[in-house]
């Protein structure tokens, strides 16, 4: 069976933050709004204690209101109400930056706390789980390809025998179509499966083999909401925004769902869609704080995520999406109120894919073997893509996972 453990950096900042909370009874004023300003007041108040009220540089955030009523105001709002019996915390890299400029304010730097930043924070989980591994031998980049074309060779034999779906997609489908392999520096591979194919997958495949299944719904408490297939003789670091999971080296594999072909409707639906990818990210920080306190979610999060099938629709979407910092940015996650902006250039045009793409599938070379690609594949990396595909990058923008594997 996987190993999969976690490590959520927001505890060390919950920790801190909670054991200077307990030594006052000043009120508290938190420096900074972020993805994760909720979840350190929802996590106080199982504590019985709280934030008072979150301060902030940037005034596009002033007059927001966040979880428990909590409302973000001015850097000088203490200082205007003529409050003394404050305490600041702080968990920002720039933090002492920050505290020059609040004692430039008249406020006294013993009424000023810094603690650790997420930065400091994800590398303090990182040194923990590398002390576990020290002595295992660390995979090459090639000996990772390697690995993850193993797990795609069975990964398709299943699929294959089974009579499921699936299409090379992402860097794996430009990898086959330029090099007919892995691009040279890539060290994933990402396949596509419409989601009845993806659920019955999830559901079919062997339990406690050396390949295995790793999804919310097989018991794992991976961070994401698509199914990873994993070998379960490798050891993989994986940090995604501020979770460090201790896991098998696994491929992802991403549902294809339908949606809405008219654009207006699309637009509604594809930011419905980004603020539930939000709402995940922010529900497993908070199980990962306070466990079972918190109920679970995940089935209801993904069935309003997947309300449009695969069949029958003439657009197609991937059901997950990482969320990315732009999201976190805006002041509003209100289903019908995400900036046009972002919507546009996150999501619209890239997403937007005709079901003609994916309405077959033929056979391309990958590292040797065969594996299925959508019919229209050339068109399909046009669109995702935007520049010609087949020209290599520069090198600067030759990106990597830059992935911490090991044998077992």
């Amino acid at each position: 069976m996987a190993q999969v453990s976690n490590i959520n950096a927001l505890k060390y900042i919950f920790e801190e933050t909670l054991a200077l909370v307990n030594a006052t009874n000043k009120k508290i004023a938190w420096y900074g709004k972020t993805s994760y300003t909720d979840v350190i007041q929802k996590a106080l108040l199982h504590h019985g204690k709280r934030i008072h009220y979150v301060i902030e540089q940037n005034k596009a955030y002033h007059g927001d209101i966040l979880y428990d009523n909590l409302l973000v105001v001015p850097m000088d709002f203490s200082m205007k109400r003529h409050e003394a019996n404050v305490l600041y915390i702080i968990h920002a890299e720039d933090a002492v930056e920050i505290k020059d400029a609040l004692c430039a304010m008249g406020i006294d730097a013993c009424h000023i706390c810094i603690i650790i930043c997420r930065t400091h924070a994800v590398q303090k989980a990182y040194q923990t789980f590398n002390k576990e591994l020290q002595f295992l031998k660390k995979m090459s980049l090639r000996e990772i390809q390697n690995t993850l074309f193993n797990l795609l060779v069975v990964f398709r034999n299943f699929c294959n025998a089974h009579q499921l779906r699936y299409f090379l997609g992402g860097g794996t489908l430009i990898g086959a179509a330029r090099h007919k392999g892995f691009i040279p520096w890539d060290d994933d591979v990402d396949v596509f499966m419409p989601y009845e194919d993806y659920l019955r997958f999830i559901d079919i495949y062997p339990r406690n083999e050396r390949y295995e299944v790793i999804h919310w719904r097989t018991g794992y408490n991976d961070a994401f909401d698509i199914a990873g297939f994993a070998d379960n003789e490798t050891t993989l670091l994986d940090g995604r925004f501020l979770s460090v999971r201790k896991k098998p080296l696994t491929m992802c594999i991403i549902p294809l769902n339908g949606a809405p072909k008219e654009p207006i409707a699309f637009e509604k639906y594809i930011t419905k869609k980004a603020a539930l990818d939000f709402m995940w990210y922010k529900h497993m920080n908070e199980r990962d704080l306070l466990g079972d306190a918190v109920p679970d979610m995940r089935e209801d999060i993904e069935q309003a995520k997947r309300d449009m099938p695969y069949e029958g629709s003439e657009v197609v979407v991937q059901l997950h999406d990482f969320v990315k910092e732009p999201f976190f940015k805006l002041k509003s996650i209100i289903f019908n109120e995400v900036r046009e902006k972002f919507v546009k250039q996150r999501f619209l045009y890239k997403k937007y894919v005709s079901k003609e793409y994916f309405k077959d599938s033929i056979q391309m070379e990958f590292e040797g073997e065969l594996f299925s690609v959508p019919v229209m594949w050339h068109e399909y990396l046009m669109q995702i893509y935007l520049l010609d595909y087949r020209m290599l990058p520069p090198e600067e923008r030759r990106y990597t996972h830059d992935r911490m594997c090991y044998f077992n």
